[in-house]
């Protein structure tokens, strides 16, 4: 499946139309522009439909996207502007942004915490307290355009959960081993060992003994 890279190409396919659709609610949704007579001594900022298939971790098609470039998200004030928003509505509620990442907001209260980490435009809640992750996003569909995707499964192209189970059997091991003259040119032997923690390899190495052995004894 290719994405299309004109407008007419996309206007032939039923799935590009809703994504462009989609695009042009969502800007009025947010009163983006306003309609106005260009005077005579302006130039138009040209743009264009920019079209991407955004898939998951596994390679399934997940949506598609239609985005209207240059003259909105291209503007240099977009971004700043949109975070500038979101960041004085966390203030607000009582977050506090870190001083190492300013993407990640935390509010503590009585109740448990919430931890809010912002990439570009999409958030990722999580914490203890969930009437307080219930309240910020109720407050964050009355401000902003936003989607609730749910629990989360995927982010950024990777798939999210816990993959290694525990173990009782947290047992440290060394393993060592060595040839015998293997190397032709120098007639040298090979040393190596590998160090497990459970079931996982936390050190290895392999090298070339510095001197030769003439008998294994």
């Amino acid at each position: 499946m290719s994405e299309p890279t004109t407008y007419k190409q996309a206007s032939q396919d039923p799935r590009w139309i809703e994504a462009m659709d989609k695009e042009v609610d969502a800007l009025n949704a947010n009163c983006t522009w306003e309609f106005v007579k260009l005077p005579a001594w302006k130039r138009l900022i040209s743009c264009k439909w920019v079209y991407r298939i955004k898939v998951k971790a596994d390679g399934q098609v997940e949506s598609f996207k239609a985005r209207l470039k240059k003259s909105l998200y291209g503007l240099k004030q977009a971004s700043r502007q949109w975070f500038s928003k979101l960041n004085k509505t966390l203030l607000q509620l009582g977050y506090t942004q870190s001083k190492n990442d300013i993407s990640l907001y935390i509010r503590n209260s009585s109740t448990g915490i919430v931890i809010v980490t912002v990439y570009v435009d999409d958030i990722l809640l999580t914490g203890s307290d969930n009437e307080g992750i219930v309240q910020l996003k109720s407050v964050l569909h009355a401000q902003f355009s936003i989607k609730d995707l749910g629990a989360l499964h995927f982010f950024l192209g990777f798939e999210i959960g816990i993959i290694l189970q525990g173990s009782s059997q947290l047992t440290l091991k060394a393993y060592s081993d060595s040839d015998w003259a293997a190397c032709p040119t120098t007639r040298r032997s090979v040393t190596g060992y590998i160090i497990t923690l459970g079931s996982s390899s936390i050190s290895w190495k392999s090298k070339k003994q510095s001197t030769v052995s003439r008998s294994l004894a």
